[in-house]
């Protein structure tokens, strides 16, 4: 797991969001050599008895996996651990206390609850390497908060307070819908709430990312807005975009 590495070192990372569940798509993603995937169960359709194809598909590129939960529940964290998740991203974190329960469900005893198997992806099957894997999960495993509503941006400081939680990220759709500005991501109200959140979260040492990129334009006005993680696209929506722009293309010059 390199992504606290690349951080601490100053590196912004690039990364995208997977939601079609497919191992084949999460594979040519990871093979261009892109920092991280967002495996997403909370909006694709993936289930949990074959989260380690996905993990494989990216691994097998030295490409982190980071896997984001539904919700803020202890088992679902313990799965897609042991099935070789670099990190996991919590939604709907709005307090300490949210933060807390799921980055406590993330370490293993003394740091936190995680229960141990060492007979699984994580464990690398066998009881043998158990203390050198419980003390580098416990170093590497990287853990990132969604805020996503006014509660959680008031809440910001507290939060950040969580010194197992490594980075924020904020949704600017889910913020916007609560700011009274739906969908509209750029509007001013969205970018200072964000802005105003994002310095308290970096004057902890938290790592983060906000918004997300659909051009060269959308990624450089990110970089520029200084986060640290870089989200880049949709799976679903670049895919679609393609063929869409293909059938343009088709249409309105290839027939003439």
């Amino acid at each position: 797991n390199k992504l606290k590495e690349k951080l601490q070192a100053g590196e912004k990372l690039i990364g995208t969001w997977n939601t079609i569940s497919s191992p084949a798509i999460t594979e040519i993603i990871a093979s261009t050599g892109i920092d991280f995937l967002v495996i997403d169960f909370e909006h694709g359709p993936f289930d949990l008895s074959n989260l380690t194809n996905y993990t494989n598909s990216c691994l097998g590129h030295n490409v982190s996996p980071i896997v984001r939960l539904p919700s803020n529940q202890d088992w679902l964290f313990l799965q897609a651990l042991d099935q070789g998740a670099h990190g996991l991203i919590c939604p709907h974190i709005s307090s300490l206390k949210d933060s807390e329960k799921f980055t406590s469900s993330t370490k293993y005893h003394p740091e936190g609850s995680r229960g141990y198997s060492p007979y699984t992806k994580a464990g690398k099957y066998t009881h043998k390497e158990s203390e050198s894997n419980i003390e580098s999960s416990n170093e590497d495993i990287f853990n990132m908060a969604i805020i996503e509503s006014e509660e959680g941006l008031k809440n910001i400081e507290s939060i950040c307070s969580d010194k197992k939680l490594d980075a924020v990220y904020f949704g600017s759709y889910d913020i916007s819908h609560a700011l009274g500005v739906p969908a509209d991501i750029k509007n001013p109200i969205v970018i200072e709430a964000i802005n105003t959140a994002k310095v308290i979260a970096k004057k902890h040492g938290k790592f983060t990312g906000g918004f997300v990129a659909f051009d060269n334009a959308d990624m450089k006005w990110q970089y520029e807005q200084d986060f640290d993680i870089i989200m880049y696209g949709v799976d679903s929506y670049l895919l679609k975009r393609e063929y869409v722009n293909m059938l343009s293309t088709f249409k309105n010059k290839v027939k003439e």
